[in-house]
């Protein structure tokens, strides 16, 4: 794999985090810290309703309906704009009337949305060699940074960075969060923040991440060098067909995205595929000339 890199010059590496740094928590887990936000957002939403609106709110179901009718909106928004963050708190006030209820003002919309934020710390958990793998790196020299899509950024999200302990090995100012920014992954513009504040050519810059249609996508379009590194559950399904090829689980994580996200890429394929956050010792070696 590293001689594909034969003869590039290669000064920093971008990475995504979702799937790619960490993985989510059990979903046992995940479904009771989700319960407990939800209801958490329910209460306050109480608290801007008139009491005769207020009745049904507090059942379980309708918690659920409301994040459900909350991430279709959005999932609508990026669906329509792919490029584009969505308006968060219209969103919100989308959802709202859908399930029957006023159009709240932006603000508390806002301020809803953020009652519904789960915490980082509590529901991911870092690969077991993300921390050595990004260690590594940075003695090599290389730069690093990060592009990711989330909903949610800001102060909260840079905190549940620093105490997972990945602000050891990225700048703040060198992380580029779609909700901040008003970009999201495929634009090249959102991986050019991060480049720019790096003071790095895209063409001196690789970009690791689980997403063909975002991370794979976006970054060929700069002329990065794209390395992917497959979603767990992508090779245990293709495992259990007998199937292990990278030719075939490209195919197979492509029409995995393109019914997920409603998109109709035909190919997307990278310069190198990964297993394990590790592998990429084993591709880039000193920052500089490969």
């Amino acid at each position: 794999m590293a001689g594909k890199l034969k003869g590039r010059t290669i000064r920093c590496v971008l990475f995504d985090l979702g799937n790619t740094l960490w993985t989510h928590i059990d979903q046992a887990s995940l479904d009771k810290i989700e319960y407990t936000v939800t209801q958490r957002a329910i209460d306050f939403l109480n608290q801007h309703l008139a009491p005769e609106q207020q009745l049904e709110m507090t059942t379980t179901s309708y918690g659920k309906q409301l994040r459900t009718a909350i991430r279709a909106k959005i999932f609508e928004f990026t669906r329509l704009h792919p490029g584009a963050e969505p308006d968060q708190p219209f969103a919100v006030q989308e959802a709202l009337l859908e399930l029957g209820l006023p159009r709240l003002d932006r603000a508390i919309c806002h301020d809803l949305f953020e009652a519904l934020r789960i915490r980082i710390t509590e529901s991911r958990a870092l690969f077991d060699d993300t921390c050595s793998t990004l260690a590594e790196l940075q003695q090599r020299r290389f730069a690093l940074g990060v592009v990711t899509n989330r909903p949610w950024g800001g102060k909260p999200f840079l905190e549940d960075l620093r105490n997972l302990g990945l602000l050891e090995y990225f700048d703040p100012h060198h992380i580029a969060i779609s909700a901040d920014l008003g970009l999201r992954k495929p634009n090249p513009a959102i991986f050019l923040q991060a480049l720019n504040a790096l003071n790095i050519a895209p063409e001196e810059a690789a970009m690791v991440g689980d997403s063909l249609s975002a991370d794979i996508l976006g970054a060929k379009e700069l002329n990065m060098i794209t390395i992917w590194k497959p979603r767990l559950h992508l090779r245990a399904e293709l495992q259990a067909l007998q199937t292990t090829d990278n030719d075939a689980l490209l195919a197979y994580a492509l029409e995995f995205e393109n019914k997920r996200y409603r998109l109709a890429h035909k190919s997307i394929r990278p310069d190198i595929i990964i297993e394990h956050m590790r592998d990429l010792l084993d591709i880039v070696q000193e920052a500089g000339n490969q």
